[in-house]
């Protein structure tokens, strides 16, 4: 069995490893945002608010699934501030059932 691989014996090449664009994205709407803006808020400090909000609407809009639902409705977002708003609309009325409450879900369903 010489020269035959078996397990984990083979070591693959080194490569620089680095986040890609995208996941530095999420990781800033997703992780850097909250936390810059919930410690303003704990601080009482508007401005570390301010610059996670201003962090937001300059990051691009995100793209997933649920988001590709809203596009087809005709919403296209500018901006990942716009796509975070209508992630949590569709938390807070769509998952709820909660049509009827939302401006937009009550006009869809005009």
């Amino acid at each position: 069995m010489k020269g035959e691989a078996t397990g984990f014996v083979n070591v693959s090449p080194k490569k620089n490893k680095s986040l890609r664009k995208e996941a530095i994205r999420l990781l800033t709407i997703n992780t850097i945002v909250p936390f810059l803006f919930l410690y303003g808020k704990m601080r009482g400090e508007e401005a570390f608010k301010d610059k996670a909000l201003q962090l937001l609407e300059a990051l691009p809009p995100e793209r997933n699934s649920i988001l590709d639902g809203w596009q087809r409705l005709g919403v296209e977002p500018p901006s990942a501030y716009q796509t975070q708003a209508l992630l949590q609309l569709k938390n807070v009325y769509c998952d709820r059932k909660r049509c009827l409450e939302c401006a937009v879900g009550a006009a869809v369903l005009k």
